[in-house]
């Protein structure tokens, strides 16, 4: 202040600090300078005086209550590990790079989905204790683009009526959508998860497809479970278990315009870009620490 680079001496008459130790170590110096060092002091009340005149502004509308709340981050989530998180921020890093949004369509881009065959086995957390849901080798997700004016990003949906539900056109509906023609649901799970490595014995002609009894539908294909053995059916059985519903659920839920079908986790997952204003801070601070 007495030796400024630039311009003509300035400093102010006096300084108020609100920590009292900062007043104390800073008192002499700048009293050297002329400059009046004092520690902030609140008079007893103050806290209600404000909180009535705030009152008063929002009974008159001159202001309004705003939601100051933060959102939790990313690791306020307990099933989430710092390990997790990095391997997180690794991909999207990838993704942000490849940029994929940037090839999608003009018409109608938030509607691109693509089906995603699985080539090793992962596990979807569903609580803190890491117990989750097993997909293996051959599974099927979809991956659905999107991409509008406030953010871009991708979803991953389990289940493909889920999948549908959202992310279909209002203009239509699971009745528009294509279907594959009906075959063996223990030959089609083996074709998926076979590759180059391994053989699926088939038989040689079309077999005759046969339904289950009760009539049931694989909930993450939403295809109705038909066999063209029952040794086909025994040997599906296991894996299918899980994801097995009655057949009529299904109906009934597309009559009825259902929007939720996979319990969670397994409805779906998003990873989404935004500006950076719109991220908590909590996640600006992990990213800085594991990104």
């Amino acid at each position: 202040m007495l030796n400024p680079s630039v311009g003509a001496q300035r400093r102010p008459g006096k300084v108020v600090c609100v920590d009292a130790k900062l007043a104390g170590a800073l008192f002499r110096s700048l009293e050297s300078l002329g400059v009046e060092c004092t520690q902030l002091s609140e008079p007893t009340g103050i806290d209600d005086y404000v909180k009535l005149i705030s009152d008063q502004l929002v009974a008159k509308s001159v202001a309004a209550r705003g939601d100051i709340s933060e959102m939790p981050g990313l690791l306020g989530d307990k099933t989430l590990t710092e390990a997790g998180l990095m391997g997180l921020f690794t991909q999207a890093s990838s993704l942000l790079r490849d940029q994929p949004w940037v090839a999608m369509p003009p018409v109608d881009a938030r509607h691109l989905v693509v089906k995603i065959t699985l080539l090793r086995p992962i596990t979807v957390l569903g609580d803190s204790a890491g117990r989750g849901t097993q997909l293996e080798r051959g599974d099927s997700v979809w991956l659905a683009l999107l991409h509008d004016d406030e953010m871009m990003g991708f979803a991953i949906f389990w289940c493909r009526l889920d999948c549908e539900a959202r992310m279909l056109p209002p203009t239509l509906d699971h009745a528009d959508v294509h279907r594959e023609a009906p075959r063996c649901a223990y030959e089609a799970a083996s074709l998926e998860a076979t590759t180059a490595t391994a053989a699926v014995e088939m038989p040689q002609k079309p077999a005759k497809l046969k339904r289950t009894k009760p009539r049931s539908y694989d909930l993450r294909a939403g295809s109705e479970l038909v066999y063209n053995s029952a040794q086909a059916q025994r040997l599906h059985w296991p894996d299918v278990k899980p994801w097995s519903r009655p057949l009529s659920e299904r109906d009934e839920g597309i009559a009825q315009g259902r929007k939720w079908w996979a319990r969670p986790p397994l409805q779906e997952a998003s990873l989404l870009y935004r500006e950076a204003t719109l991220v908590p801070f909590d996640d600006h601070d992990t990213i800085r620490r594991f990104g």
